[in-house]
């Protein structure tokens, strides 16, 4: 990728460089994110407090949803990358207190979790369906974040063995694609999707915001699309996360779990959304048809 194409990436990236250097980026309080720690996740970070402080604060300044294609229809809703760990983090908790016999690493999901868009500092946040941006440039920019994260920000970690555990992490979560038993990845994407999909239907999806933004007669068909592919997607990272657990019992039982918490959504009368309950069910049956068969 030639950074020079993407003068906004260089903007920030001297932008930030100016702020980590401030005592302003060192001004947080960090018993909110530490409040969904482990004990021993919060004693590992323990050395590194003043680089959490201004890596949080880092994530405080990338707002999501930047130039998001139906930015009309909501335009006061905020939300941070630092807002969007928190309900991760707030998720996961939930997670592992309603499948506590799941043979999974938390700790480790935890600080995925915390690391997992750090990359974002640099780039800034892109929506898939960014309104300018096309598909190959969004491509480019993702690419981007992974590639700049360990050098420009995780590399700013002072304890090196912190640092060392934080990369690989870091490196285990962005090659998950090529390993299907990593579990830890795994769950973070799905909590990804499911905190992500969650704010997108409060703020933008419902029917009563969206359809009067967009009156057309189309646009309760459209946005049938839209709740189809997340809802697929959503699905299709399901089905990831249990393919890559051991046991039979905990498929079984985090599958009930996760579509009853999380899937319901996609049918709620309290979105309004055009979604039938029908539909959601039969993918939801023919999902657990196959995995369970």
């Amino acid at each position: 990728m030639n950074i020079e194409n993407f003068p906004h990436i260089q903007s920030r990236m001297v932008e930030f460089s100016t702020f980590i250097e401030s005592s302003e980026a060192r001004d947080i309080e960090l018993e909110e994110s530490s409040y969904y720690l482990s004990p021993e996740n919060q004693q590992f970070l323990l050395p590194v407090q003043e680089d959490l402080k201004v890596y949080l604060n880092c994530l405080k300044k990338v707002p999501r949803w930047q130039n998001h294609c139906f930015d009309q229809v909501s335009p006061t809703f905020e939300e941070s990358d630092y807002d969007h760990v928190l309900s991760m983090l707030k998720i996961n908790q939930e997670c592992q207190q309603n499948n506590p016999d799941l043979s999974i690493n938390f700790n480790q999901v935890e600080l995925i979790i915390l690391l997992h868009d750090g990359g974002e500092i640099i780039t800034g946040d892109i929506a898939l369906n960014h309104a300018s941006l096309s598909k190959e440039e969004i491509k480019e920019i993702k690419k981007l974040e992974s590639r700049a994260f360990p050098p420009l920000i995780l590399r700013k970690v002072g304890n090196l063995p912190v640092r060392k555990t934080l990369s690989n992490l870091y490196r285990r979560y962005e090659s998950r694609s090529e390993n299907p038993n990593d579990s830890e990845s795994h769950l973070v994407k799905l909590i990804d999707m499911a905190q992500g999909n969650k704010f997108a239907f409060d703020n933008i999806y419902a029917k009563d915001i969206f359809v009067p933004a967009y009156p057309e007669s189309s646009s309760l068909r459209y946005l049938e699309k839209i709740v189809n592919t997340l809802f697929d997607k959503e699905l299709e990272q399901l089905t990831l996360f249990i393919n890559s657990l051991n046991s039979q019992q905990e498929k079984e039982k985090f599958f009930s779990y996760y579509t009853e918490k999380h899937l319901s959504i996609y049918s709620s009368p309290e979105y309004g959304l055009p979604f039938s309950q029908t539909h959601f069910q039969e993918n939801i049956q023919n999902l657990k048809n196959k995995l369970f068969a």
